[in-house]
């Protein structure tokens, strides 16, 4: 299932808007549950499904995928519909789909590959073979090794020093993350930012505050999502010039999935993945 993609060419779209249009007053529930399965989020993955591996279902194939997806709500598999919802946010982005078409494909079909136990991979896999048999030998498994490693950024801005004084003035900051990957998929993450005053805020005083966070847990690639599996962490704030303000917590465990990507640019390797509310982050290959 491209449950592992967590829009398409608008021509598709077009036609799925058509043919849905005329069910707009009556939506279609194939099954009721948290959320109801539409026959519309059933439509709609399969266009993500069919752009980004450039294949289109026949009718036969299409009905034993729905009966699969179905399955899932009925058997209420909470992780089988959470790759699906993940899956189903990339339908009306083109600029993403294209990108993961692009640059990830093989490891979309080779993920799907690797899930031998879920019928609606079995029938994505099928229409991949039918549509494109001159890939088939090219596919292989879909391999944590390929972002095993030390990964890290630093990010900074230098304080502005006063011609007269000689003193620092204005704000600095370094901004640092560090991500580390064995090839048993356990990871370690640490962010930390520094940020200072230099004479700014607070009157006068010279100023810093620091932030911190340590993760670890296990890590895998499904399709183009990037998964996380982090067990209980810290985080940390200091402020020197108040020290009333510094705390640390624990935070519970969690699984989180981003779509990511690895690959060169500027003669560096890099791997990147998108949190929902920030920037792309990028972190470079030691």
């Amino acid at each position: 299932m491209i449950k592992r993609f967590t829009g398409v060419a608008s021509t598709i779209f077009t036609l799925l808007a058509l043919c849905s249009s005329t069910h707009a007053q009556k939506e279609i529930v194939l099954v009721s549950g948290k959320p109801p399965l539409t026959q519309r989020m059933v439509d709609q993955y399969i266009a993500v499904c069919e752009y980004i591996l450039e294949f289109k279902l026949d009718k036969e194939r299409r009905v034993r995928f729905e009966q699969a997806t179905v399955k899932y709500w009925t058997d209420d598999d909470r992780k089988q519909i959470g790759f699906f919802l993940d899956t189903l946010k990339l339908y009306g982005k083109p600029d993403e789909l294209k990108r993961i078409r692009d640059s990830n494909q093989k490891g979309v079909i080779d993920s799907l590959r690797a899930d031998k136990d879920s019928p609606d991979s079995v029938v994505l896999v099928e229409a991949y073979d039918a549509a494109h048999p001159d890939r088939k030998n090219q596919a292989g498994a879909n391999d944590i090794a390929r972002i095993v490693g030390t990964w890290k950024r630093v990010d900074f801005l230098n304080a502005d020093r006063n011609p007269t004084t000689g003193r620092l003035q204005g704000v600095s900051f370094t901004d640092s993350r560090v991500l580390e990957i064995s090839s048993d998929g356990h990871f370690k993450y640490l962010w930390t930012h520094n940020h200072c005053n230099n004479g700014s805020g607070y009157g006068s005083r010279s100023c810093c505050h620091q932030t911190a966070s340590h993760r670890e847990g296990t890590i895998s690639i499904e399709g183009v999502n990037l998964v996380f599996q982090m067990e209980p962490g810290l985080d940390l704030y200091k402020d020197e010039c108040d020290h009333s303000q510094d705390k640390q917590s624990r935070t519970e465990a969690v699984r989180v999935s981003y779509p990511a990507q690895t690959g060169p640019s500027n003669g560096k390797v890099y791997l990147c993945w998108d949190e929902p509310g920030q920037k792309k982050i990028c972190l470079e290959k030691q």
